[in-house]
């Protein structure tokens, strides 16, 4: 699935919030997954209210990072910032990765 967003269109921080959050209605991931995107939506939605783009940023990938999915790709065309939600989890886990295949 992609959203992406046009100069025309609305692209302030609830509309892109809302067009991620309703993505559980294209993303064939949470047919298997015991994930309750709803539930994440509701946690993270009051944050976004007057939020800058980069607290946005951050709101988005740490939800988008629940999926652990490396199909799924956040890409800010401003900063060239990606955001790839499974490697998120490998660099938190390679460095005890390596720790532990080194000794």
């Amino acid at each position: 699935m992609k959203i992406v967003f046009y100069e025309d269109q609305a692209n302030d921080p609830q509309t892109i919030f809302d067009a991620v959050d309703n993505m559980d209605e294209h993303y064939s991931g949470f047919t298997d997954s015991p994930l309750q995107w709803e539930d994440l939506g509701n946690m993270y939605s009051p944050l976004i209210n007057h939020t800058s783009n980069q607290d946005l940023w951050n709101v988005l990938t740490e939800m988008l990072d629940k999926l652990n999915d490396e199909y799924v790709k956040l890409y800010d065309d401003a900063s060239k910032e990606v955001f790839i939600s499974e490697m998120t989890r490998l660099n938190r886990l390679l460095p005890s990765l390596i720790w532990s295949h080194c000794k």
